[in-house]
């Protein structure tokens, strides 16, 4: 999976797609409607990861991109190329998720991935669900993509199981 960063594929947080054994859950519907959702000013701001065993830093902006959504690009130290999602909350139960979306031409199939997160202080975590648990699944709702997450929100398979990623990310200084 450390091919999909540079194949473009399934990169949401970048930084976090480079430690990916799984891969992100894609889905047709978000877990919930945009209209319902209210930005977490928390997650507003600028954010670094350091890969262990990386050199570089992996970079990640969020800033809103209107009255309900995120914009969040991505980016790595050194490289400049960028990629942008547009993303919005829900929550499933007492968990906050990020229904995310690349920002592609209209003409290019967009699909919706999610991550858990929270925060606590300066630090960002992100848990990605991925597709190991949606196998022969087909799920063709907002309600039903909720319930099925709801009734597993304490499966380490809905991220990914053993190999599941996990990331913390540091507010960036300025």
């Amino acid at each position: 999976m450390k091919n999909l960063l540079v194949q473009g594929k399934c990169i949401f947080l970048a930084v976090i797609v480079l430690l990916l054994y799984g891969c992100p859950y894609e889905s047709e519907v978000p877990l919930g409607q945009s209209a319902n959702s209210n930005i977490d000013t928390a997650l507003v701001g600028n954010w670094q990861s350091k890969i262990a065993d990386q050199s570089e830093s992996g970079f990640v902006s969020i800033s809103p991109f209107n009255e309900k959504e995120l914009l969040i690009v991505i980016w790595e130290e050194g490289k400049s190329r960028r990629d942008l999602y547009r993303a919005y909350t829900s929550s499933v139960g007492d968990q906050k998720f990020l229904n995310i979306q690349e920002i592609k031409a209209a003409n290019e199939k967009r699909s919706w991935m999610f991550a858990a997160y929270s925060i606590n202080g300066e630090e960002l975590t992100i848990k990605i669900v991925e597709d190991k648990i949606f196998k022969d699944k087909n799920i063709a709702s907002s309600t039903a993509l909720n319930d099925f997450i709801k009734a597993n929100l304490n499966s380490k398979d809905l991220y990914g199981g053993d190999n599941g990623t996990s990331m913390r990310l540091s507010r960036k200084k300025d």
